[in-house]
């Protein structure tokens, strides 16, 4: 695998957000589309084989001093230990977020950062009355996480690997959970794309370092084993023929028959990770794999917001958009479709008739995050 940028950005697309981006996180976006490439000065690099608190707060929260900053983050480990932790997979994936994690993040300042910062998002998305100010909580130890990591990693190494790994997770779920409390960008589109960027970066990492799989967070990796092994459950019947749909459509298009290929392709791997449909009950690995396996080619049409791109994308965000635990993914279905919906013309249009039905045939219940907190 080529360098890998660390916490690089799009800052265009990060500044809605009022945090310091970390999209397309610590690594190098495959694509031809290079004007999403990003200065990686000081970047430590991601191997081809690496087997062998006291920031003053603004807003309603006073400055605070060693003692309540310490207090406030056991609050936090505690809410992330006891219910974050919960949210961010499967039952057989918990101890990877509920222990490993927090126990490797206790040699790395930037990973404890990273994991204080989702806890006080996570209050912040649960607590209307709390969400600004555990917003501002979240985006400072965000913004320490940044600062600890530029001055503690110059380079990627067998034994630093699993946390650098975790981070990029973490950060992707930060930056997609940030929306409750600064509402979407004006490209909402573009933001998405970068988090997929983000999720395909991530498991590139992953998969790229042996050494992860032997490490104090080894189960990351079968975290990520699990993604590309989701590939073997088959569409069902009437899913295989809203695909067989949407190859038609592809091929009666007025794109080139190279683009066509390239499309057809894609469409293929939604055929191997089929999206859900809403009566079922979608896991993040299912999310997850159709991004993370699609070609760099598809990717770049996509960033460029190619109308048949933007529809292949439209029938991944139904099992986005009925997802039940993954709260920081929360409202980014319907939104990508409604700008997708708006942006498209006539011509194109109804390619999307299914992903807009399905998405009006199903009502998220918001308690289903974690009604214990409500």
């Amino acid at each position: 695998m080529d360098a890998v940028n660390v916490r690089r950005g799009e800052k265009s697309n990060c500044e809605k957000w009022n945090v310091e981006c970390d999209l397309s996180i610590r690594a190098r976006q495959q694509s031809a589309d290079t004007n999403t490439q990003v200065r990686s000065e000081g970047s430590p690099s991601w191997p081809s084989n690496c087997s062998d608190s006291s920031t003053a707060l603004s807003g309603p929260i006073p400055p605070p001093n060693a003692l309540t900053l310490n207090m406030r983050d056991l609050e936090l480990m505690n809410h992330y230990s006891s219910h974050t932790s919960l949210t961010l997979s499967r039952q057989e994936h918990w101890p990877v977020w509920q222990t490993q994690i927090p126990r490797e993040a206790q040699s790395y300042p930037f990973l404890m950062h990273d994991v204080l910062a989702l806890g006080a998002l996570h209050i912040s998305y649960l607590d209307a009355s709390r969400r600004e100010a555990y917003h501002h909580i979240a985006r400072s130890h965000h913004d320490r996480a940044l600062e600890a990591f530029r001055s503690e990693i110059t380079e990627v190494t067998p034994r630093n690997a699993g946390a650098i790994a975790a981070s990029s997770i973490v950060v992707v779920m930060f930056v997609s959970g940030s929306t409750k409390a600064t509402g979407f960008s004006v490209d909402t589109i573009s933001s998405y794309i970068d988090i997929l960027a983000a999720m395909r970066n991530t498991g590139s990492m992953v998969h790229s370092c042996s050494s992860i799989a032997g490490g104090p967070i080894g189960h990351l990796a079968q975290l990520f084993q699990a993604i590309g092994d989701c590939g073997s459950v088959e569409a069902s019947e009437e899913m295989d023929s809203i695909l067989v749909l949407l190859d038609d459509f592809n091929l009666s298009s007025s794109d080139t028959w190279e683009d066509k290929i390239v499309y057809q392709t894609a469409i293929a791997s939604l055929r191997q990770y089929p999206p859900t449909q809403v009566h079922d009950t979608p896991t993040w690995q299912q999310v997850l794999c159709w991004p993370t396996h699609v070609s760099p080619e598809f990717f770049a049409l996509l960033r460029a917001k190619r109308p048949m791109a933007l529809i292949i994308l439209a029938h991944w965000l139904v099992p986005v958009h009925t997802i039940r635990l993954m709260w920081f993914m929360d409202g980014w279905g319907e939104s990508v479709m409604s700008s997708i919906n708006d942006l498209l013309g006539p011509e194109w249009r109804p390619g999307i008739s299914w992903p807009l039905n399905e998405m009006k045939s199903t009502y998220r219940m918001p308690e289903a995050f974690d009604p214990d907190l409500r």
